[in-house]
């Protein structure tokens, strides 16, 4: 099977657990873990990687890559793989109550943010991805989505001669890691 046809299997199959032998032959199980199908950062069901006699620190990598965990042949040998098929599915389930509760606080704040009218504006620096609230654009006179939201657009907005001041002070917060960007202007 390609690659891409176990992306589609897992996506459309009804399946609960999926185990994936250390050396796929139609390519390195790396590829293959970057090829599942994911949802909020994790694949769609839980993935064991059989490790075979592989050290902890390869297991590590496969772990970092998406699997949920590896089985050692002297595991499988022993009878514990359904050990760690029920700790993934346990896992998973705990991961999907969590998700579900987040989803709930998330709307809960959405609604809370909504009553105040005030405009709110989100800058994910690693990504350098701005979420700017409909309400915020209206404040600028704005019509929400009227512009991409960005830094560079945040700062054409400041005033002129406030700008060297705000993104000097923007600079400070982010080399200090300081825990509020705080700018008056």
């Amino acid at each position: 099977a390609s690659l891409a046809s176990v992306g589609a299997f897992v996506a459309d199959a009804a399946i609960d657990c999926l185990l994936v032998h250390r050396d796929p032959p139609d390519g390195g199980i790396f590829e293959v873990l970057a090829a599942l199908p994911r949802a909020e950062g994790l694949t769609a069901v839980p993935v064991i990687v059989l490790s075979g006699q592989l050290g902890p620190e390869v297991c590590r990598r496969f772990v970092r890559a998406g699997a949920d965990d590896t089985v050692g042949d002297d595991v499988a040998a022993a009878g514990g793989l359904h050990v760690a098929v029920e700790n993934a599915l346990e896992r998973r389930a705990r991961q999907a109550e969590t998700s579900l509760a987040r989803r709930g606080e998330d709307e809960r704040a959405r609604l809370a943010v909504a009553g105040l009218d005030d405009g709110l504006w989100d800058w994910d620096v690693t990504a350098d991805r701005v979420h700017w609230s409909d309400r915020c654009f209206e404040m600028l006179g704005y019509a929400p989505g009227q512009f991409e939201p960005s830094f560079e657009a945040f700062i054409d907005l400041v005033h002129p001669d406030d700008r060297a001041r705000v993104e000097a002070q923007n600079l400070h917060h982010n080399e200090q890691c300081t825990p509020l960007f705080d700018s008056e202007f």
